[in-house]
């Protein structure tokens, strides 16, 4: 039996990428940054709308328990945080930079791993 994934499966795994993708980076690039900068006060915005959801309903997501559990502890030490949905649209300029980051970090860890 072959155990490729194939359509559905990697349309799933594609959208659970990004979502673990959006819940990092709002951990470790808003969340934990801003909490190193001593801010007491925090808005944070994304367009995954499902993680949006997970986060102000303190739902968790199968596979992302370990990262929403960290989001809403790091939450929890600033004096005012508001995490919002926006549209895509509205969220372009960061879905690019997002994307810029990772491929060069990809980039960088594929140069390292040759030599």
């Amino acid at each position: 039996m072959d155990n490729k994934p194939t359509g559905k499966r990697l349309l799933f795994l594609d959208h659970y990428a990004a979502l673990a993708a959006e819940g990092l980076a709002m951990r470790e690039l808003a969340l934990l940054k801003c909490r190193e900068l001593g801010l007491p006060k925090l808005r944070c915005e994304s367009d995954s709308a499902i993680l949006i959801k997970a986060i102000n309903l303190k739902s968790p997501l199968v596979g992302l328990y370990g990262i929403l559990a960290d989001i809403f502890s790091i939450a929890t030490s600033f004096e005012f945080i508001s995490i919002t949905w926006i549209s895509r649209e509205r969220n372009r300029v960061a879905d690019e930079l997002a994307k810029n980051v990772l491929s060069s970090k990809l980039t960088n860890k594929a140069a390292t791993n040759s030599v």
